[in-house]
């Protein structure tokens, strides 16, 4: 679910959810970031070529897990990088902070 929206300064889309393993996306030019965390790590991977109707899909789906497994599984995806423990920290806080509220 998601949980907050915003547009950075560069223009790009920054969603949080409370999913269990998709913790955060960020889109741009039809470019989609998702990233990963489970059991203490995590991945950022790329998805190029997604359009915005299919964003706006898997940002307001009500599971983006299920979302991604039926719509991003197959598609190729790029690793951009190993999530730090202190990014995955700070993402899991956000979380936590947003959904108490």
């Amino acid at each position: 679910m998601l949980l907050k929206e915003e547009t950075t300064k560069d223009g790009a889309i920054s969603c949080i959810f409370t999913s269990s393993n998709i913790a955060k996306a960020m889109y741009k030019d039809n470019t989609l970031l998702i990233f990963f965390i489970r059991k203490g790590r995590g991945n950022i991977y790329e998805f190029k070529n997604i359009n915005e109707k299919i964003f706006n899909l898997f940002k307001d789906s009500s599971s983006q897990g299920k979302f991604f497994n039926s719509e991003f599984k197959d598609l190729k995806a790029t690793v951009k990088a190993s999530l730090t423990r202190q990014d995955i920290l700070r993402i899991e806080l956000e979380q936590r902070k947003l959904m108490k509220t």
